[in-house]
Parts: structure tokens; C-alpha cells; sequence
């Protein structure tokens, strides 16, 4: 069945940044009367300066609208360049990257990641590629080596700081090979949402290649899909880069890595405009690389 329709939405929203304004305007425009209705009953309650950019894609035709609230006033903005982070939406292409390798054929999803370490995992624990890209690798959503806990406690320095930037590959190891623990066994498999998962699959396909996720997803999809302005490091945007906001809404400053461990798992920067080009792909069923990532693996429920 052809696919015709897409909605795709980027926001720069970090933590809550629920404010409950009671006397927000709807200034927007240029959108079906019952589009900015339902737009606006969604975002009224955001901070000010939050940013929406939105791309709509019909019979292969792109339409791009931008928002902005400023002053409690919800208003239309050009904003279809801005570079905003992706998050978790990172892992699609992290998936992609996984099917990238399956149809070269220099692995079958069935494999398990093991053979690219020197190491042996705690109780030799076998993880297959397609278990860390459906979630059902039985891993936790962060590894128990990352102290996420203590980080939370300070709520200032948890709306600022990445707290996944300074997990380095030598921490990963150590977890592997000393702490990896799944939490449900091999052979009863269950969907648990994984951060770590992902990022895993992401690094070992760094492993495989032999180089860094920032090469292997700009050469396999950003230069594919003529996504320009994408990028995994916030400092190389040069123009453009839209900054996040806290629940109180204060600016605040982008995410950085230092290491590929979890960079598959959320750190892909773009723009509306370049997520149109990728969305736009998915509609070609000649596509095997991207049919292939919307191929179901595991049913989570009826």
C-alpha cells in the first residue's frame, strides 16, 4: 500500500516547560481553521519561546509551518532551516543503519554483537543486533554504571547537562564485562525501552565499520537523503541552532558527546526541511533499506 500522508514535528523543549497560562493567544495562520485549533490547544500551555516546526507531506508535496510562543502569544515563524535535536527519533536512523549493513550483507540481524568485542560479556551473554533494535535485548534503559540518580537530584543541572556525555567506551566495557545484567532471560522475550540498547547497536556498528557514528550516519543516510543541515555535534552548527528551553523557560544550552556509546540512542541534530527529505524517502517502495526499518520484528500486544 502506497503511503501518502505524513506529519513530522520538532520542538525545542527540554524537561516539562509546562507554564498553565490562562490568557494565551492563538495568533497562527496559514493552516486549515480545525489544524490550528488542535496546534494551539497542544502548545498553549508551553514556555515562551518554545518552537515548533512542522512539515506536513501530501502526495509528495511538503508543506512547512513554524510557531512560536512569545509574550503568551502563539504565532507563525520561518523556521523549516532551524536546526533543532532529534532525540530519540535518532534511533530510527540508527535502525537504518542497521539495515544498511543486513542488505550489503556484512552481518544478518540474527547475529549477535559479541564477535565485534575482545571481551566476553558477563555470564557470556549473547545479544543479537535485532534484539538491541526492537528493544527486546532484555537490557535496562541505562546501564547501572551510569549514575543518573544523583545527576536527577540536582534539577538545575539535569534540565542543563547531557547526562550521558561523559559515558565513555572504557565505562561500557567495565559494564559488560563486569555488571551487564538483562531483566528477562534469553529465552522469554520481552520489549523494555532501552537507551542503552540502541546506543549499543550504534556503537557496534561503529565497531564493524571501523569508524566514528558521525561518518557512518553522514556518508549512509545524511549524504543519501541530501540532509545538509544535519549534523551529531551541536557545536558545528553554524547558523541556525535552535536553543532548548527549561520548565521554567529559560534558555539553555544543547546536548554534547564526547563518545559514540549512546550517540546512536539520541544525539542527531536536523532540521524540518532535511526530515522532509527522509520522511519524503519512506515513501518509496523500491526503498529496501527503509522498508526494512518498518518491518514489524516483535508484536508488544494485541
Amino acid at each position: 500500500m502506497k503511503i501518502k500522508f505524513a506529519l513530522f514535528l520538532l520542538i525545542n523543549l527540554f524537561g516539562r516547560g509546562i507554564t498553565f497560562s490562562q490568557n494565551v493567544v492563538n495568533n497562527l495562520t496559514d493552516l486549515e481553521e480545525n489544524l490550528t485549533q488542535k496546534i494551539f490547544e497542544k502548545t498553549k500551555d508551553l514556555s515562551n519561546e518554545t518552537q515548533l516546526s512542522i512539515v506536513l507531506i501530501k502526495n509528495g508535496i511538503s508543506r512547512f509551518y513554524g510557531m512560536i510562543k512569545q509574550n503568551d502569544t502563539i504565532r507563525n515563524i520561518e523556521n523549516k532551516d532551524k536546526v533543532f535535536e532529534i532525540g530519540s527519533i535518532s534511533k530510527v536512523f540508527t535502525a537504518t543503519l542497521l539495515a544498511d549493513a543486513i542488505l550489503e550483507r556484512k552481518i544478518k540481524q540474527t547475529d549477535d554483537i559479541n564477535e565485534f568485542y575482545p571481551y566476553t560479556f558477563k555470564d557470556d551473554v549473547r545479544i543479537t543486533f535485532e534484539s538491541l533494535s526492537n528493544h527486546t535485548s532484555g537490557l535496562g534503559e541505562n546501564p547501572s554504571n551510569l549514575q543518573l540518580s544523583e545527576f536527577l537530584a540536582d534539577s538545575t543541572k539535569a534540565e542543563r547537562e547531557n547526562p550521558f556525555q561523559k559515558y565513555s567506551d572504557s565505562e561500557l566495557e567495565y559494564y559488560l564485562r563486569n555488571q551487564l545484567q538483562l531483566c528477562c532471560s534469553f529465552d522469554r522475550k520481552e520489549y523494555l525501552y532501552s537507551n542503552l540498547g540502541t546506543g549499543l547497536l550504534g556503537y557496534t556498528l561503529c565497531q564493524m565499520e571501523k569508524c566514528s557514528f558521525t561518518e557512518l550516519v553522514s556518508n549512509k543516510i545524511f549524504k543519501k537523503y541530501k540532509m545538509n543541515n544535519s549534523y551529531t555535534d551541536a557545536r558545528l552548527v553554524e547558523t541556525g541552532l535552535v536553543k532548548g528551553i527549561s520548565r521554567t523557560g529559560v534558555p539553555i544550552g544543547n546536548w554534547i558527546w564526547d563518545s559514540d556509546v549512546f550517540l546512536g540512542a539520541g544525539g542527531i541534530l536536523s532540521s524540518a526541511n532535511d526530515m522532509a527529505c527522509f520522511l519524503e524517502a519512506q515513501f518509496d517502495m523500491d526503498n529496501k533499506e527503509l522498508a526494512m526499518t518498518r518491518k514489524p520484528t516483535f508484536k508488544v500486544n494485541d
